[in-house]
């Protein structure tokens, strides 16, 4: 009797371990499908953008992708300001995943040079402090000289080399859709919250001043769009929703605030300040100012443009401070008549650039850039004058720049696009909608 039972307990620990056993393989074929189905959804993405042809935003069905693999995945596409939005599912036998994040243009080849001066006919003039640490394209030389009394004070490791391109091209095509749909709304506020058909999400417009902070709520905070002709104020400790889109006459941003991949854009001005941290797309028709211990972190766009009809004679990035922008600042004159005795982006003493500063018509340097400028001309204004084509101060260190750079999705001459961003059942074009 005794074997017998000893018999049994042991055909049933046999049963159990070989039911384990059973259960753990296919636990393992299904973390393997599902792994795989993530790898695809990834694949499928860098294939499309390995193909060289240009990213067909979706209006419909979603892209279907066959991998060499023989799986499949199912990628679309959507404008977010001046990125592109991605979702990707991928299948695997009965497992699908889905990943999402945003793609940029890789680096143009100018980027490897510290500093690019395109509408200079004389010599680049170097004096005060100003320090350079890389190479420059130039369509002369350059040379260092003193100014009312005071020499050239600064250093320089750079070989001078001949510029033999034209200044970058910037297609503003996405960009300006992406405006057009939100300015319809823009032009018509509704005090309340809608769908729209911009990535299905939720929008709330308003003629009113709008003002979020961490104290109280807002009707508004239900929206993944918010919208208002009048001025937008953010404030306190208050967190941005991530992928969130902000539209204002006016925009000022200040306090500790924080948010993930949003975008701000202002007709007239928008102001950072105080210790805001966040990663952003700051875009204005006007003026940027960004101030104090504000930090824009990595992959951030600041972006300011006059328009070809712009009576504005000065829309002016300015960056002052111990304020940091980790990413691309851009100034670009659409209109035919740029003005290259006017400053467009002035960069002060205690200010950091950890990326690219591009500017089609003046830029006047002031603090550190730790990467790549490239500018029609540089300059300053010293009573009475515009000093064109000089730099007296702040420093260029290109060696110092972060390891790698995704630009926004607006560059003619870049030599392909990249995933800046992925994460896993994430969708940044869907996400605010659905909060």
């Amino acid at each position: 009797m005794s074997a017998l039972f000893i018999l049994a307990i042991i055909t049933i620990v046999v049963v159990l371990i070989l039911s384990l056993d059973l259960f753990q393989v296919k636990m393992f074929r299904k973390d393997n499908n599902r792994l795989q189905a993530i790898y695809n959804a990834e694949s499928a993405v860098n294939q499309l953008l390995a193909s060289g042809e240009k990213v067909k935003i979706s209006t419909g069905e979603p892209n279907r992708v066959k991998l060499d693999w023989g799986d499949e995945a199912d990628v679309s596409f959507q404008t977010f300001g001046a990125l592109i939005g991605f979702e990707s599912i991928g299948y695997c036998k009965t497992s699908k995943q889905s990943i999402s994040g945003y793609i940029g243009n890789k680096e143009l080849d100018v980027m490897e040079n510290a500093l690019a001066v395109y509408n200079s006919s004389t010599d680049l003039s170097l004096t005060g402090d100003f320090s350079i640490n890389g190479d420059m394209l130039l369509n002369r030389r350059y040379a260092k000289k003193s100014l009312k009394g005071i020499g050239f004070k600064g250093h320089v490791n750079s070989v001078v080399k001949k510029l033999t391109t034209d200044f970058p091209d910037i297609d503003f095509s996405q960009l300006d859709d992406f405006k057009s749909k939100l300015v319809r709304d823009f032009r018509a506020p509704t005090d309340g919250v809608k769908n729209h058909a911009l990535w299905g999400r939720k929008i709330f417009s308003t003629s009113n001043d709008i003002t979020l902070n961490s104290r109280s709520s807002h009707k508004s905070e239900q929206a993944g769009i918010i919208i208002t002709t009048g001025k937008l104020v953010i404030e306190g400790s208050y967190r941005c929703t991530s992928g969130c889109i902000y539209m204002a006459e006016e925009i000022v941003l200040q306090d500790e605030i924080e948010g993930n991949y949003n975008i701000f854009y202002a007709t007239k001005s928008l102001i950072v300040k105080d210790e805001v941290n966040l990663s952003a797309q700051l875009i204005s028709e006007g003026t940027i100012t960004i101030e104090d211990k504000a930090v824009l972190v990595y992959p951030s766009l600041v972006l300011a443009t006059r328009e070809k009809t712009s009576k504005t004679p000065a829309q002016l990035i300015h960056l002052k401070g111990e304020s940091q922008v980790n990413g691309s600042v851009i100034f670009f004159d659409k209109s035919t008549r740029v003005n290259n005795r006017v400053r467009d982006i002035l960069i002060e003493d205690t200010a950091t650039v950890n990326g690219l500063v591009l500017c089609n018509s003046l830029l006047e340097m002031g603090g550190i850039v730790q990467g790549s400028v490239i500018t029609a001309n540089a300059g300053f204004y010293e009573s009475p004058a515009y000093y064109v084509n000089w730099i007296r101060a702040g420093a260029i260190n290109r060696p110092e720049r972060m390891n790698s750079l995704t630009l926004p999705a607006m560059f003619s001459d870049s030599p392909g696009m990249e995933i800046l961003t992925l994460r896993k059942s994430d969708n940044p074009v869907k996400k605010a909608a659905d909060e």
